[in-house]
């Protein structure tokens, strides 16, 4: 993989320092805050475009989380996408991991979760972080958030009209579509009462995470801008400078961007990185054998934990996981929550600071 040469601050831990270490750090397993969590759907509609129609997910500290859902809940949001979304996660599995052994994908649905589905919500008002929905990939990840105390809004899919033109003026359409939509889940979400008025984080994985660089090149309340292996030259085949009224520049929210060795076009991503105005722009980057894509969402986190099925994870991709969500846990209490710093221990990243271009 070509390298590159990044200068390392001597202060780079601290800006992603824990904010309590104990309650994030353990033996084993995901860093799970000591909040209980809630999930809800909402309805929401855009009357400046036509009533456009999507649905908003949201994961809030909650009172109390009596019955707690499983993985597969999440994908309940319909019979026929139910479906679709089962299908694309064995054909994902099977691509990425080797044939599933009987059962094991069905275990990864039956995993239990945290949230509790329509819990009350907690007193107080939560810090916002705003994403695009992946209804498998950032299940624990939204999980562990709002165990930290942080509301959680996922705006689900919706296809967007992009017109005539060239595929980058398309793109460039789709993605503001998409950025438009995540400012009226902000503007739907500041109106509840559990909901923080003050700056809000973005957090996106793969390509979902485009539309949130959108969003926080648009607005200049977000506050923190994390993202996990987000990639577009693969996509796009070109720089987002190249989407007409793209501008990288105006991307000036603090950064963390978290990735795996074999991202494609590294060198590529890194150009655009250095080219936002973000400071600091921290990356998290981290080898291991056999790691994909996936394993910084929940499809690879529980495969990795099948001994039939990736060896019982032999390599440490679970512990990868676990790392990048504390990661992402100080880096908003850092930026977002206003939290103080103390140390954290990632011993599978390596930790460096991206200067502007």
């Amino acid at each position: 993989m070509p390298r590159f040469t990044l200068s390392l601050l001597a202060g780079t831990l601290s800006l992603i320092a824990l904010a309590h270490p104990s309650a994030y750090q353990s033996a084993a397993g995901l860093p799970y805050g000591p909040t209980p969590v809630g999930y809800r759907i909402i309805e929401a509609s855009d009357a400046q475009r036509g009533n456009r129609a999507f649905r908003i997910h949201l994961w809030y500290p909650a009172t109390a989380s009596p019955q707690p859902l499983r993985l597969g809940d999440y994908l309940r949001i319909g019979d026929a996408e139910q479906r679709e979304q089962l299908a694309d996660l064995t054909t994902l599995t099977n691509r990425l991991f080797g044939p599933a052994p009987d059962g094991s994908v069905d275990a990864v649905l039956n995993a239990p979760m945290r949230a509790t589905r329509d819990a009350v919500p907690a007193a107080g008002r939560a810090p916002l972080v705003v994403a695009s929905l992946r209804p498998l990939s950032n299940a624990h990840t939204f999980e562990v958030l709002a165990s930290h105390g942080y509301v959680v809004v996922a705006v689900q899919y919706t296809p967007v009209a992009t017109g005539e033109g060239t595929p980058l003026e398309r793109s460039g359409r789709m993605t503001d579509g998409l950025r438009r939509d995540l400012d009226v889940a902000i503007a739907r979400l500041r109106a509840e009462a559990f909901v923080a008025s003050g700056p809000v984080g973005a957090f996106g994985f793969s390509g979902a995470g485009v539309p949130l660089l959108a969003l926080a090149a648009a607005r200049d309340d977000v506050g923190a801008l994390a993202l996990f292996e987000t990639g577009w030259h693969g996509s796009l085949g070109s720089s987002l400078s190249a989407i007409p009224g793209f501008e990288l520049s105006r991307i000036r929210a603090p950064l963390l961007f978290a990735w795996g060795a074999g991202m494609d076009a590294a060198d590529a991503h890194l150009s655009d990185l250095r080219a936002m105005g973000s400071r600091p722009k921290t990356i998290a980057w981290t080898r291991a054998a056999g790691l994909t894509h996936w394993d910084f969402a929940s499809e690879g986190y529980l495969g990795a934990a099948d001994p039939h099925w990736r060896a019982a994870d032999r390599n440490g991709v679970r512990a990868i996981f676990e790392e990048a969500n504390a990661l992402l846990v100080a880096f908003f209490d850092r930026h977002l929550g206003g939290r103080p710093a103390a140390a954290i221990s990632a011993p599978h990243f390596k930790l460096e600071a991206l200067a502007t271009r």
